[in-house]
């Protein structure tokens, strides 16, 4: 099993839990990936719609899991929103 420094350093039963998850994970830390080992590519983005995009600006929910997000100001919603926008639409 790969573990990234941060695993390293963990005690006890937060190591033992930790380790858990990274084993579910294939046994390779996330903390541990290398750029090079990293797949930025727009196409494994989820796909987002129109009515997802009005979701999140006007009932504040999340497009993924239809929960309710934390209250924010609305320049911050508009931050976060627009390179869903921009990025996320054909």
């Amino acid at each position: 099993m790969r573990l990234s420094a941060y695993a390293r350093d963990l005690r006890g039963p937060a190591k033992l839990r930790y380790e858990h998850k990274v084993h579910l994970c294939g046994g390779i830390d996330p903390f541990d990936f290398s750029s090079d080992e990293a797949v930025c590519d727009v196409k494994y983005y989820p796909r987002i719609e129109l009515t997802d995009t009005k979701d999140y600006l006007v009932h504040g929910t999340s497009f993924a899991t239809r929960g309710r997000r934390r209250k924010r100001s609305n320049d911050a919603r508009r931050v976060v929103a627009r390179p869903e926008i921009t990025y996320g639409l054909d």
